[in-house]
């Protein structure tokens, strides 16, 4: 997981997550509008992601500013 970012999962994520839905909806009353939930899915994932990248930035950067003080 070192590898990946939050972002890269959460699109990943939302991919199969809205995959998942859009072909359950599709089968039950075939209206292909339902494909848009994979995109939303995908959107959705991305947003989590890069707002849980940038929290996992800022702690980082919090403890690195805990062990530089200067006073």
């Amino acid at each position: 997981m070192k590898d990946y970012s939050y972002s890269e999962l959460g699109m990943l994520i939302g991919a199969a997550v809205g995959g998942i839905l859009s072909i359950l909806g599709f089968s039950a009353t075939k209206k292909p509008l339902f494909f848009l939930l994979a995109a939303v899915g995908i959107f959705t994932g991305v947003i989590i992601g890069k707002n849980m990248d940038r929290n996992s930035s800022y702690a980082k950067s919090d403890k690195n500013d805990a062990n530089h003080k200067f006073f």
